[in-house]
């Protein structure tokens, strides 16, 4: 039952990145707070990171200006990236989540997420948003939460759809 679950989750994954990459998932474009993406994103994924053992901590730019978003689907994206941030992280690990101005868009916001790992190899920091993409998972330090190589592929086309960049 436990692979049969695992199986339509993949399955239902797959279908929803085909709408996103077509356009056939609808975005509620609307002014949104930074700061409140990002708290909100940590609060999703706080019990992840309690039961791994690493510390979340929010070192944005404060009074930072309102972003054209869709609420859930950016809370999605930081929280794919949260997830592997803990997925990938030392025990008593810190990661970190910023947001700040876009030195070279100042209209942009931009999202760090930032973690003690061990890093993405460059040969592979394209390749991480391809659709079942997975690298190597011995790299992982819970390997008990291996993914589907679904959600950067997910993430990089909501944000691709939201006008902005992932990398």
């Amino acid at each position: 039952l436990t692979e049969l679950d695992r199986l339509s989750e993949i399955v239902a994954r797959a279908m929803r990145l085909s709408r996103i990459e077509t356009g056939g998932e609808l975005l509620e474009i609307a002014p949104q707070e930074p700061g409140r993406l990002l708290q909100s994103a940590l609060l999703h994924v706080a019990p992840l990171a309690e039961v791994a053992g690493v510390r979340l901590e929010d070192a944005s730019e404060p009074q930072l200006p309102a972003v054209r978003a869709d609420f859930e689907r950016v809370i999605e994206v930081l929280t794919v990236l949260l997830d592997n941030a803990i997925k990938f992280s030392p025990p008593a690990g810190l990661i970190t989540v910023r947001g700040s101005l876009d030195a070279a868009r100042p209209a942009f916001v931009t999202f760090e997420v930032r973690d003690q790992g061990p890093g993405v190899l460059p040969g592979e920091r394209e390749r991480g948003f391809e659709r079942l993409y997975t690298g190597d998972p011995a790299r992982a330090t819970t390997g008990d939460r291996a993914g589907f190589g679904l959600g950067l592929a997910i993430a990089r086309h909501l944000i691709a759809r939201h006008g902005g960049q992932i990398w």
